[in-house]
């Protein structure tokens, strides 16, 4: 093997070890700034971000967006669930979002990493 191609097969491992290394701390500290924020509002739309690689959010009704995609699981996927006019509640020091319905019925998904 040439130089060249020992230098960037180096560099190859280099980044894949340093991604395995960071990603799950870059994952935890989103997960703990999440933790220590209350989230409420309602749902005044659900769309996927075609310009941050089609991720699930919902926009509430005081203007913020929410990423929901780790919120649920197979067998209770909160997109399908949640739909405009929905409340949307989650505590903070909380990990769990509560959706209510306009007919008060409620559903606490829980966060996945």
């Amino acid at each position: 093997m040439k130089k060249r191609e020992v230098i960037i097969l180096l560099g190859v491992f280099v980044i894949m070890v340093l991604t395995y290394i960071f990603i799950p701390i870059i994952n935890k500290y989103n997960e703990n700034k999440l933790k220590n924020q209350e989230i409420k509002g309602v749902v005044k739309d659900k769309y996927n971000d075609k310009w941050n690689h089609n991720v699930p959010k919902i926009l509430l009704s005081n203007g913020r967006t929410l990423v929901i995609d780790r919120w649920g699981d197979q067998n209770n996927d909160i997109w399908y669930y949640i739909e405009k006019g929905d409340s949307i509640y989650k505590k903070e020091g909380s990990l769990n979002l509560e959706v209510i319905k306009p007919s008060m019925k409620g559903i606490i998904f829980k966060y996945s990493e």
